[in-house]
């Protein structure tokens, strides 16, 4: 199932502590580097719906699907640009449900990862993953050049409750697939970050930031062509809680994606609907 870049439970924004909305914080994201070692697990939900009338009763197509990772995750080395080029996986679960529940062939085994040359590749005893295994994998790992949370934040420090404008983003992910191809304005999308709060926990620092990106969507392709209606847009609203120290990354990240479509085509109304939702937590390797 594929989850990208993006967006979260909105926006009971945390108004700042007395005295704390005068002071600046630096942002720092503990950037990877060989030998970090750390515990991640990941749920992913997806409900979608297309509905399709020609003037008859209509067509209602559902799209649901559920994922769940938890793994342990060890960095080997770390390439020019900064992201991991070798690391494993040791998968206590991998696990997806579509139209049927299934297990991910590596659950319960341990991924070495490698990137080199822009390619990324990925093997179980030597062995090389392929079909499914390797296509969710791909989703993270294909494209190293695609934009991850931390390349968003602010170079400058920033107040809390105080935002800032994000120059560029990517398209979100997933909108091409499985017959349908979505085309997104790029000169009207929007997307504003701010930190809504920063606390100390275990001696170290936290901060909840929150991101909303908004892609203003102008084509539908299923089958015929269509312009998209005014308002038709896909949402994503991100939040991140963890370590603004420059440590090791501890905490919590999530991505809420709202969409709606609406289009008249040849072959009548089309609309796509739904909501996604990706959860991440991260924890110290060595914590019970």
């Amino acid at each position: 199932m594929r989850t990208a870049l993006a967006a979260v439970l909105v926006t009971a924004l945390v108004g700042p502590a007395v005295g704390q909305d005068a002071v600046k914080y630096e942002i720092k994201v503990c950037r990877r580097k060989a030998g970090d070692r750390c515990k991640v697990t990941r749920t992913g939900v997806e409900d979608m719906t297309v509905t399709i009338k020609d003037g008859g009763a209509g067509q209602v197509v559902p799209y649901a699907a559920t994922l769940t990772e938890a793994f342990t995750e060890h960095v080997e080395a770390v390439g020019g640009d900064g992201k991991p080029s070798r690391l494993t996986r040791a998968y206590t679960k991998a696990r997806v449900a579509w139209a049927t529940p299934g297990v991910f062939g590596f659950e319960g085994k341990t991924v070495t990862i490698r990137r080199e040359s822009g390619k990324s590749t990925y093997a179980v005893d030597g062995q090389p993953l392929a079909g499914t295994d390797a296509e969710q994998l791909d989703d993270e790992f294909k494209d190293p050049s695609v934009k991850r949370f931390e390349d968003f934040l602010p170079k400058e420090t920033v107040q809390v409750g105080r935002g800032w404008t994000i120059p560029k983003v990517d398209p979100p992910a997933g909108f091409d697939r499985d017959g349908m191809r979505v085309t997104f304005d790029p000169t009207k999308r929007a997307a504003e970050g701010k930190l809504t709060k920063v606390y100390q926990r275990d001696g170290r620092r936290f901060g909840v930031v929150t991101m909303t990106l908004t892609h203003p969507a102008t084509r539908l392709k299923m089958g015929d062509e269509a312009l998209l209606a005014a308002g038709s847009a896909v949402t994503e609203v991100v939040t991140a809680d963890w370590t603004i120290d420059g440590g090791p990354r501890v905490g919590t990240f999530g991505t809420a994606t709202t969409v709606t479509l609406t289009a008249e085509s040849p072959s009548g109304t089309v609309s796509v609907a739904g909501t996604s939702k990706f959860d991440e937590t991260v924890e110290p390797a060595d914590k019970p």
